[in-house]
């Protein structure tokens, strides 16, 4: 296979933040500092890998719990509603059936899974107290006791395996039952035990289930479902801080506290979130108080700090803003168009300009905070001539035009920026912004030339950072909308996702991404950070995943 890597350089993240998470406020600035270890040593020229880590060793994962946001009993002000504002409504309460940003802000209160991210983006046991794999296919999770449902059933392992095997029966269909379908069977040792089979080795296995759809749901519901009653969209049950008590389509949601949470009662006596599309408005909103937190556009960022009621939250993700190709359709299925594009966009710009310095240029496919990521990748450069050297190798000397979609503000401006960008190409971009919904179809069938687009790698693991938006069997609605097929990356993936040792997969996964980003289906533009701007609150937690979580929030 023939790379068109001529001029190329080393590029190494310059600057990298220090910390995930950042809390600012006008007398006190605390990070609590994270970065996803990759671990890894490999020669790419002898396809040889060193590892640290012994295979017979066996670990086990325990308790976890981050000190960070925790109030002291002195200051703890019991009660009142805090309101969190929203973009959009979410799609659904079910978390099985939705994988949206917004559906995860409210679910993430009401349900929880056997394991999660803390805020620093370590991945601890939540309804697991601890767990361990025992063999290369089995995992084993002991389970938390006296945890209770919001309708006072108990939490046990049987609830497990009814929530997952619910995920999993495919006369279901749930859209991201893909993220668990590495699960062969899971079955009850006991009241309190509970061993997950995979179809193969998954060493991701329990990152997988901090995801949203390994959230577990309450038996009676998914029962009351079953025989023809409430749905779990309207009667969602789980074992959060929060409990369902109403919603309003279109305009919010309210959760009541659960008494007997068992990490104790949270603060806040209910917890509403509210539905206001405009930005301006939701930040009117918290500085005014009428709200007590939202999430901010980064231009807020400087209101934020000049505000003298405004504090915030900022949380570097583990997740990236692209331009991606149709790979099947010309010119795009010729790699050195898709080179010469990507030479001449100009990320540290596209920092600057749409997302106001508010996050880190993108080396690669991965965010640095998911294991697996690295930024030690030969690119493609910002070359020029190089460009238009490949453009006429490629049979356009003068250029063309091609139609780039988008579906929001920011994805919008980025493509204006990019059709700047490629103006001097002679490549003419014409810009269509489409509602979201339309938007997905769009590109689940393959319609779109270019497109703007990001992915979160919610697990926190390079498989699911990958495989989804780059194997060769998940094209369209899975998340492959670049239509990318490529066989030595399909195998890597493979091989990866059924390897135990993480030194190893790392090592796969670098090659994987080399791979990527010499092949370039997509643009690899920035990491963003997010901000929660709030007024009068405090403990209100982020993580990676960029879902705000208020069990240990406390209205001032």
């Amino acid at each position: 296979m023939k790379l068109f890597l001529k001029n190329t350089q080393k590029y190494h993240l310059r600057n990298p933040l220090a910390s995930n998470v950042i809390k600012y406020s006008k007398s006190i600035v605390s990070t609590s500092i994270f970065f996803a270890s990759t671990l890894f040593l490999y020669s790419c020229g002898n396809e040889s890998y060193t590892s640290e880590v012994s295979e017979t060793q066996t670990p086990v994962y325990g308790e976890a719990e981050s000190s960070e946001n925790i109030i002291e009993a002195e200051t703890i002000n019991y009660g009142g509603e805090l309101i969190f504002l929203q973009a959009s409504s979410p799609a659904s309460l079910d978390p099985h059936r939705q994988n949206d940003g917004a559906s995860a802000q409210v679910n993430r209160s009401i349900y929880e899974g056997l394991t999660a991210f803390d805020e620093n983006g370590n991945l601890i046991p939540l309804l697991a107290e601890s767990f361990e794999p025992i063999d290369s296919y089995t995992w084993q999770f002991n389970l938390r006791r006296d945890v209770l449902f919001h309708d006072g059933t108990p939490f046990n392992a049987s609830a497990v395996q009814m929530s997952l095997e619910r995920l999993l029966d495919p006369e279901n269909a749930f859209p991201a039952a893909f993220i668990l379908d590495s699960i062969s069977e899971v079955l009850v040792i006991d009241g309190y035990t509970v061993n997950i089979v995979t179809h193969f080795p998954f060493a991701p296995l329990p990152s997988h289930l901090a995801s949203m759809v390994g959230l577990i749901i309450a038996p009676s519901a998914i029962e009351e479902e079953l025989s023809g009653g409430v749905s779990i969209i309207e009667n969602p049950i789980g074992t959060g801080p929060f409990a369902f008590n109403y919603r309003i389509y279109g305009d919010s949601i309210n959760l009541i506290t659960f008494e007997d949470y068992w990490r104790g009662r949270p603060y806040i006596d209910s917890l509403t979130f509210l539905v206001i599309p405009e930005p301006s408005t939701r930040l009117l909103m918290v500085e005014t108080g009428e709200a007590h937190a939202a999430t901010a556009q980064a231009s807020d960022v400087p209101n934020i700090i000049a505000s003298p009621t405004l504090e915030m939250i900022q949380t570097q993700g583990s997740n990236i803003t692209f331009i991606g190709f149709n790979t099947q359709i010309a010119p795009f299925n010729d790699v050195r168009v898709r080179q010469a594009i990507s030479m001449v966009i100009d990320r540290e710009s596209m920092v600057l300009a749409i997302i106001e310095g508010q996050g880190i240029p993108a080396v690669g496919p991965l965010s640095p905070l998911v294991a697996g990521a690295t930024t030690d990748l030969e690119t493609l450069g910002n070359d020029f001539e190089e460009a238009l050297s490949l453009l006429e190798e490629a049979g356009f000397p003068e250029g063309f035009s091609a139609n780039i979609y988008v579906s929001n503000l920011e994805h919008g401006r980025i493509a204006e920026l990019a059709q700047a960008n490629l103006a001097p190409l002679g490549i003419n971009l014409n810009i269509t912004q489409l509602e979201f919904g339309a938007f997905l179809e769009y590109l689940n069938n393959g319609a779109q030339e270019m497109f703007v687009l990001g992915w979160t790698a919610m697990t926190g693991d390079a498989d699911y950072g990958l495989f989804p938006i780059f194997h060769s069997s998940m094209h369209g609605a899975p998340g492959n909308r670049t239509f990318f097929s490529n066989t030595a990356v399909d195998e890597l993936l493979e091989r990866a996702r059924v390897s135990s040792d993480q030194v190893y997969r790392n090592y796969l996964y670098a090659q994987a991404q080399q791979i990527l980003v010499n092949e370039a289906p997509m643009v690899f533009l920035y990491h963003p950070i997010t901000t929660v701007a709030m007024n009068g609150v405090d403990g209100v937690i982020s993580n990676p995943n960029i879902v705000p979580q208020f069990y240990r929030a406390i209205l001032r």
